[in-house]
């Protein structure tokens, strides 16, 4: 009997982002690519979102809860729920801008056993006071030390051994933790060849909230996973480095805040410190790490294949 389980899981996580979420999903659904698992993890809307979804999108599994749990909690279900050996990962303010892509994913995956995450070539508009934002000028192929966490393809055993994502960082940078254990393990990160896919950062996004834990896990990430003796320089570089990077005085109570926040969960969570080899950390260091090629100007989205 053939096994017709499918190759990849496309996954989506979301939360009161109706429009954006269904404009993802039209671009995974034009994927040339089959057979597909899309799948999305609803936490917990009340704006119609997964009403939504079910009518437009009838061929997509759509899990919801109706309590608001946070996106790691939710991926994590995903990579143990997901039928594919290959987990893509999109944020819901994405899209996908070639028909392509899963076909490129594969085909890397396929003859690049050592790669366990493809970071996925991607555009960004330019957010408000973005203009010192750093881009990634590399080519398809170069070994990265980094992914971010809403454009990435990863193989879901490798993950799942590792770990998955740690709950305990809630919010933000989570994807750097989990790609230095995955590089202690002796795996890769390969920056994909895929044609760049288009990150329209949503305009719920909650910026305080991500400079608050921005630093606080920056503090609990080096604790959790550094050699002891790169962590404390390493930690008071990163720190200051936070807190003059687009310096507001608005941002400095998060900052400060997610600094002391930081300190009293490295205490609180001190039995999860797991260092990394020193030829990891070193490794990580000179790697590139993975961002938007192009910052846009302005970024129309696609016309909608909704009736």
């Amino acid at each position: 009997m053939t096994d017709c389980s499918p190759l990849v899981s496309i996954v989506l996580t979301t939360r009161n982002r109706r429009e954006e979420v269904l404009r993802a999903l039209e671009s995974c659904l034009a994927q040339d690519y089959r057979p597909l698992d899309i799948r999305v993890y609803d936490d917990a809307s009340d704006d119609g979102t997964c009403e939504a979804i079910r009518r437009c999108f009838p061929e997509v599994e759509v899990f919801t809860g109706e309590a608001h749990v946070e996106r790691l909690i939710l991926r994590n279900r995903a990579l143990r729920d997901a039928r594919g050996k290959y987990i893509v990962t999109l944020d819901d303010d994405c899209y996908f801008s070639d028909t392509a892509t899963m076909s490129t994913i594969v085909d890397t995956l396929e003859t690049c056993p050592n790669v366990a995450v493809v970071a996925l070539r991607y555009v960004e508009r330019a957010r408000p006071h973005t203009s010192d934002q750093p881009c990634l000028n590399a080519k398809p192929g170069t070994e990265l030390g980094s992914f971010a966490g809403g454009a990435n393809a990863m193989r879901r055993e490798c993950t799942l051994d590792i770990g998955g994502y740690r709950e305990i960082l809630v919010h933000h940078q989570e994807e750097r933790d989990l790609a230095v254990r995955i590089l202690d393990r002796g795996w890769s990160i390969m920056y994909g060849s895929n044609k760049p896919l288009v990150h329209l950062p949503s305009a719920t996004r909650d910026s305080m909230r991500a400079w608050l834990y921005g630093v606080r896990n920056t503090v609990l990430i080096a604790y959790l996973n550094l050699p002891i003796i790169f962590l404390v320089p390493h930690v008071l570089v990163a720190c200051a480095k936070m807190m003059l990077f687009r310096f507001k005085l608005q941002t400095l109570p998060f900052k400060l805040r997610g600094m002391l926040l930081g300190v009293a969960d490295c205490i609180k969570y001190r039995g999860e410190r797991r260092s990394i080899s020193l030829a990891t950390y070193l490794r990580y260091r000179r790697l590139p790490k993975h961002g938007p090629e192009q910052l846009l100007k302005t970024s129309a989205p696609p016309a909608s294949r909704r009736d």
